[in-house]
């Protein structure tokens, strides 16, 4: 019995001085914007270790090795430290605000739907319906209309009208949403991160007057060079 209790004594004591091990960040949680940066550091329980750091999703937020996040789009994505033994971790949730929540409601980019699967999505006022067309008032006083072309009445391409004067916070809108891919022949594109959707930003002319046209389009199809005629066939209407 004597023997049993000794063996139990040391075993408390054996687990009473045992040092807890861990890694700890500075932060648990962190709110940013696309362009903005924040250092996580690092504190350990008791002994320092070797760590590294990743991120759950690169088209969120990324972050370097010394625990640097650098915001890219807004979403949220989870930064984990955690040791190289692999038997330590520690992380913080971060999440990627909007600059600009809402600029306008969001266009049917379900490429390949019939035309009464656009206008069952579309809650603006149709204005105009053609057999390879359909347009909509702008729901914002500084969007001119939204529009969409179809070919053998399946959807291809849809696109958005925006006024010059907003210029800045629509720039700010797209490149905190979607990757910018570069420009030419005056089109400036981006795409979605899922890779399925390509937009080309660029002016045109409608109505006399200049505005800043969206063009939606799949990204296996090859409707970069079409922003023009698409914007004439509106024009027609």
């Amino acid at each position: 019995m004597k023997k049993i209790l000794f063996i139990l004594t040391v075993a408390i004591l054996f687990i009473g001085c045992k040092k807890e091990q861990g890694i700890v960040l500075s932060e648990t949680n962190v709110t940013m914007h696309y362009d903005e940066e924040k250092q996580l550091n690092v504190s350990f329980l008791d002994e320092e270790m070797d760590y590294t750091f990743t991120s759950s999703n690169k088209n969120i937020a990324i972050v370097s090795p010394s625990g640097l996040i650098h915001g890219v789009s807004i979403g949220e994505a989870v930064i984990t430290a955690k040791s190289t033994d692999g038997q330590y971790t520690a992380e913080c949730k971060v999440t990627i605000k909007p600059y600009h929540p809402f600029l306008f409601a969001e266009l049917c980019c379900n490429f390949g739907a019939y035309k009464n699967e656009v206008k069952d999505f579309e809650k603006r006022e149709l204005l105009t319906e053609k057999d390879q067309s359909l347009l909509y008032e702008g729901d914002m006083p500084y969007v001119a209309m939204v529009g969409y072309s179809f070919e053998e009445y399946k959807l291809i391409a849809s696109i958005i009208l925006i006024d010059t004067y907003m210029k800045d916070i629509l720039a700010t809108y797209l490149i905190e949403r979607y990757e910018y891919m570069g420009n030419n022949n005056n089109v400036i594109y981006f795409k979605t991160y899922d890779n399925k959707v390509i937009l080309g930003l660029s002016v045109s002319s409608y109505n006399n007057e200049y505005k800043y046209s969206i063009l939606y389009f799949e990204i296996t199809s090859n409707k970069s060079n079409d922003i023009n005629s698409i914007i004439n066939k509106f024009q027609a209407l």
